[in-house]
């Protein structure tokens, strides 16, 4: 079975690029023949009667392998991580979760096309020739940006709430199964200052190798993620002997009580990188940048989608999704 080609951080690629979208999705390669459809997840699972709304919108008159990523859809028409987790990993999805939970499937590769192998073909004629497809309804083409990758550009994504962009060189053929040079993503991704509020314990020992961290709304401070203490080891262990000269007998967290934290004052401030705001109100895959010195706690403000997300809780249910 054909595997998918991956692309790969660093160095952008040299000479002619095109910027495309990186849809925040299943990996899915998608077989079309006679009629049928099979549908692979990126570890090569047949995952066809779990998309069934996918397969039943797959171009007619066509044998082909299609290569994309299968993206939920919020109100805005942006591709929402946290809306497509009520359709994964469910083998058949009830009707009222596929009405519930619009899909659409996004081709931005082909590997086979009526009865031609596509691989060894430059990228700009494997798309010339996925255009003449007949896409509709759940299906679409992948679009692209104008120009190459702009600081512009990202945060305008970052602004949408997209996760970033691939870039790929025009030339490329198509290697299945191996991590390409000649893709490479670049994600977008967002900032926010984040007050300490506990440290994560294990056993009967504490350590600040995994931080529970806040923001302030309406004067109280929510909970709003975990995140693993990324800093140098130096910066690590000057950070981890100030927790231990600042600990708290309580909860800082007006929504959060639990025994696997270790509490402390709330008075360091954080840099977080993350990538989204989850439907809980809380950072997607945070990852501290800093320490903020003489920053006040009461400037980490929750704002946007993280005030209206904790506006519409009451508390933090560790059990849903939570690492702690």
């Amino acid at each position: 079975m054909l595997g998918r080609m991956l692309a790969s951080t660093g160095r952008l690629p040299t000479g002619a690029v095109v910027v495309e979208p990186k849809w925040d999705g299943v990996r899915s390669l998608v077989t079309v023949h006679q009629g049928a459809v099979s549908i692979r997840s990126r570890r090569g699972s047949d995952v066809t009667t779990a998309y069934p709304d996918i397969a039943a919108d797959a171009p007619a008159g066509v044998s082909a392998v299609f290569d994309g990523e299968i993206v939920a859809l919020d109100d805005r028409g942006l591709p929402s991580f946290q809306l497509l987790q009520r359709r994964m990993n469910l083998r058949r999805p009830t009707r009222q979760l596929i009405a519930g939970v619009p899909l659409a499937y996004v081709v931005f590769d082909v590997l086979w096309l009526d009865g031609t192998t596509m691989t060894e073909l430059p990228l700009d004629e494997r798309r010339r020739h996925l255009e003449t497809v007949g896409m509709g309804g759940r299906w679409q083409l992948t679009s692209r940006f104008p120009g190459g990758v702009s600081d512009e550009l990202i945060e305008s994504l970052r602004t949408v709430g997209l996760e970033g962009v691939v870039v790929k060189r025009v030339d490329s053929p198509y290697r299945p199964g191996t991590r390409s040079p000649h893709w490479v993503k670049v994600k977008a991704r967002q900032r926010a200052l984040a007050v300490i509020g506990g440290v994560l314990v294990e056993g009967a020992r504490s350590h600040a190798g995994s931080l529970a961290v806040g923001m302030y709304l309406d004067g109280y401070l929510h909970y709003v993620g975990q995140v693993g203490n990324g800093l140098a080891h130096r910066q690590a262990d000057q950070l981890s002997r100030f927790l231990d000269t600042i600990g708290a007998d309580r909860s800082p967290f007006v929504d959060l009580t639990t025994p696997k934290l270790r509490y402390v004052e709330p008075e360091v401030v954080v840099d977080i990188e993350y990538t989204e705001t989850t439907a809980a109100g809380t950072f997607r895959q945070p990852v501290l940048r800093g320490v903020v010195v003489g920053a006040e706690p009461q400037t980490a403000l929750a704002t946007g989608h993280f005030a209206d997300a904790i506006t519409h809780r009451t508390r933090v249910d560790v059990g849903a999704g939570q690492r702690l």
